[in-house]
């Protein structure tokens, strides 16, 4: 087994969109491309083979708490997240104690360590076949609830992979548009590498490198997404039965992503003519690129947002952020894409 790794290559952006010369680009259109001239048609981009003994905390987050999907039977618990002998470990099991949530499940996602729009995103896994246990491999955006891209694994009767994309804007929910393909009696019990190639013209599942569904036109996103590993009890997994062996443990060997040989160009924030000393009249200007429209700078002091710029040029007072010495960092976003960067100032 492999130590873990993880590589972060300059210039491949968490997140990503640009508005052409034509006009602005709307989000069920493909995103402009640049090309990488190493020749390599994928390019790692993240590495984690869990070589150690506990998550990468710059690659993960453990969620605890109320993770309620509809009819699921568990709360979550961070502890239900562990790393052993080279395997991410998320387990599921009971709490008869607590009358609400008589089960407890590990989940673990990427959100605001790493997202990427377009890519092959893949992992070694395998899972219990456990009647009532679901699990799933899954990316949403950072902001809203779809597009989604699923690999979910069921084991009621037969097991079963589902390959799901769900896609709808509001008011419409996920549910209303959506499709998938299921795999049925494949032994999920031994390890497969599930893969998910995203382009911006298709999305396409595979088992051990073999296509099993393709998603074109509307199905496909064109934002960047973060990455989930999880279990659920009850739900669409159905009821545990006598049959189903606690705890029941998720194991995944090692997650990669990869960018194409052509990505998205990344959107970027900057100050104009940045210097360390203002006077309370100045005014600061602040540039964004290869955003949507619609984007804002938001201006955050530790964790107390003092300013929100919601059109160009974006101009902050040097009088609103206040006599003295202060450090701020700037975000940029247009809702599904954002760049940051800091400065550190003395206003007079």
């Amino acid at each position: 087994m492999q130590s873990r790794t993880r590589s972060l290559i300059a210039g491949c952006a968490l997140l990503a969109a640009c508005a052409t010369d034509e006009g602005v680009r709307s989000f069920d259109d493909p995103l402009p491309l640049r090309v990488d001239e190493s020749g390599e048609d994928w390019v790692l981009v993240l590495s984690d083979e869990f070589g150690g003994d506990a998550i990468d905390p710059s690659i993960w987050n453990a969620l605890g708490g109320d993770l309620v999907h509809p009819r699921t039977l568990n709360s979550g618990s961070p502890e239900m997240v562990t790393v052993a002998d080279g395997s991410l470990v998320v387990s599921a099991i009971p709490t008869p104690e607590d009358e609400a949530f008589p089960f407890t499940a590990g989940y673990v996602e990427t959100r605001g360590r790493f997202a990427q729009t377009y890519g092959k995103i893949e992992a070694r896994i395998r899972c219990p076949f456990a009647p009532g246990l679901w699990y799933a491999f899954w990316g949403r955006p950072w902001e809203n609830a779809v597009p989604e891209i699923d690999i979910e694994f069921l084991a009621e009767n037969v097991s079963q992979v589902w390959f799901v994309n769900h896609w709808a804007l509001p008011p419409l929910r996920a549910d209303d548009r959506r499709d998938f393909v299921t795999v049925n009696g494949m032994d999920i019990t031994e390890f497969h590498t599930y893969s998910v190639i995203w382009k911006p013209d298709l999305v396409e599942w595979q088992i051990d490198g073999k296509p099993y569904k393709r998603t074109t036109g509307r199905g496909v996103p064109h934002e960047p997404m973060f990455w989930i590993l999880n279990a659920w009890v009850g739900g669409w997994g159905g009821l545990p039965s006598p049959s189903t062996i606690f705890p029941a443990s998720f194991e995944i060997d090692w997650f990669r992503v990869y960018r194409m040989k052509e990505w998205p160009v990344a959107p970027t924030i900057r100050v104009a003519k940045a210097k360390r000393r203002y006077e309370s009249g100045d005014a600061i200007a602040v540039e964004l690129a290869d955003f949507e429209r619609n984007a804002r700078v938001e201006v955050w002091e530790g964790s107390s947002l003092i300013a929100t710029l919601t059109r160009p040029p974006f101009m902050l007072s040097a009088r609103n952020i206040g006599v003295g010495e202060h450090t701020l960092t700037l975000v940029g976003t247009d809702g599904a894409r954002r760049a940051t960067t800091s400065i550190d100032l003395v206003v007079r």
